[in-house]
């Protein structure tokens, strides 16, 4: 099933759960969609999320703008935000320290 979107792209549908989605198995959708389109987004921050599957939450998120240069396999993945939280809060603690 697909359904047309504006900037010229179509979004695919499935009912199923395609094997590469890690969600919470609670999760019950209508139907699945997949990734056609790379958008950036800004937040005030990221913190961590018991309720979301990857982790994090993005706080007052917002759409910065579409990134027609890149595909979806090319957008950050959650092992590499895992990493910059890491090094981010390892820098924080070490600053801290110094005081």
């Amino acid at each position: 099933m697909t359904m047309e979107k504006g900037r010229g792209s179509k979004i695919q549908m499935t009912k199923s759960k395609p094997e590469n989605y890690l969600v919470d198995k609670m999760m019950d959708c209508d139907v699945w969609v997949t990734p056609s389109i790379v958008v950036e987004i800004r937040a005030d921050e990221i913190t961590k999320s018991p309720v979301h599957t990857a982790g994090y939450a993005l706080r007052f998120p917002r759409l910065e703008r579409f990134r027609d240069d890149k595909k979806p396999e090319d957008v950050t993945s959650l092992i590499e935000l895992r990493s910059m939280t890491s090094k981010h809060l390892q820098e924080n603690y070490r600053i801290l320290n110094k005081k």
